[in-house]
């Protein structure tokens, strides 16, 4: 792939490997996807923009703002590769960059292709090809050590100058969030045992009876990354199972039935997290049960009394999870997914819960 450089830059003294005095600009091109979800190529141009960010030897172009210039890339579901060079040189001109980086990724069955090139802005000379394929299972550590390849092209020269006792500081470092705070809440679907489902279709013959399975629950989940990749973390949870009351008239009396079951799962979890957001993971803890009744019988008079009465178990338990946390800056995210859930107690069986959140980090 060769940039349109029909727009030149005489204000740019070209993509130089050696840094001297003045910091490359650096304009990160939208990627081009050829397949599945085109706004990938956006992820993708983010990860290698925080490589260069951290590096903070660099003046980089926005990648707000080149998002926002180059939305045409994914909205345009079928980008011919000369429309889309056209479009990021031009854009990289003028923001009168000295270096543009762009790409183009496809798949082939399970082979992702990624063709990678950064340019001079202004003489249009390649600098750095890359041309790879591998299995998609290995893309995502392809493209998170993409970013740290680029940056080693560039060399720091420090010019010559009269020694002094006064050191300069250090060029900040962009500090990566360590912890993560993420409060979330949804529907928890559940299935049953055979006995408790049998309960269900007994009672739901009994005139004025009513019977619920499930309900809206949430929690909140703390993680520590541990790794690039990996994250520790523990989270509670409350679910709704089921909850059934009918209603009974003999004689004068009318008894009022109601029986409602609920979890509070307290968990140690684990999960693998790739630089897009995207990540699956697995939790083992203490399920909190709680059960209450209620009993309320009403004389055709129109006295009533009423008793209650609650309980509490405990039972061991698993979870599953898979998810995306889309970014919405350095310390906000919107999270997304579900959560499975497996408690050994009788009468719980499975349940599923798709979520959505907020997620703190710092």
């Amino acid at each position: 792939m060769q940039p349109n450089t029909s727009t030149q830059l005489q204000q740019t003294a070209g993509c130089q490997s050696t840094i001297q005095r003045n910091k490359p600009k650096i304009f990160i091109a939208t990627f081009l996807v050829t397949y599945g979800k085109k706004e990938m190529g956006d992820k993708i141009s983010d990860a290698i923009a925080e490589k260069f960010e951290a590096d903070g030897r660099f003046d980089l172009v926005s990648r707000a703002d080149v998002h926002t210039e180059m939305k045409k890339v994914w909205a345009d579901k079928k980008m011919k590769v000369e429309n889309y060079l056209k479009l990021s040189s031009e854009l990289a001109a003028e923001h009168k960059a000295d270096c543009l980086i762009f790409g183009k990724i496809s798949k082939k069955g399970e082979q992702v292709s990624f063709l990678v090139r950064m340019a001079d802005v202004k003489s249009g000379e390649n600098l750095i090809k890359k041309d790879d394929a591998m299995e998609r299972s290995e893309a995502g550590t392809y493209f998170d050590e993409l970013g740290n390849t680029l940056v080693k092209y560039f060399v720091t020269v420090q010019p010559v100058a009269v020694k002094t006792n006064i050191e300069p500081p250090p060029e900040p470092r962009k500090r990566q969030p360590k912890f993560t705070i993420a409060g979330w809440g949804g529907y928890n679907f559940i299935k049953v045992d055979s006995t408790t489902q049998s309960v269900f279709d007994i009672l739901s013959s009994v005139n004025g009876s009513t019977s619920k399975l499930g309900g809206v629950g949430g929690g909140i989940d703390g993680w520590l990354r541990l790794t690039d990749n990996i994250e520790l973390g523990g989270g509670i949870a409350f679910l709704p199972l089921y909850q059934y009351k009918y209603e009974q008239t003999i004689g004068t009396i009318t008894t009022k039935y109601d029986y409602n079951i609920r979890y509070l799962p307290i968990m140690a979890q684990l999960r693998i997290i790739s630089p897009i957001g995207l990540y699956a993971g697995i939790g083992v803890g203490l399920y909190m049960g709680i059960s209450s009744v209620s009993v309320t019988q009403t004389l055709s008079s129109g006295i009533s009394v009423s008793a209650s009465a609650s309980a509490a178990g405990s039972a061991i338990g698993a979870n599953i999870m898979l998810g995306w946390q889309i970014p919405l800056g350095d310390m906000l995210a919107i999270d997304i997914g579900a959560k499975g859930w497996y408690m050994t107690a009788s009468g719980t069986g499975l349940s599923a819960t798709p979520y959505a959140g907020i997620a703190l980090k710092f």
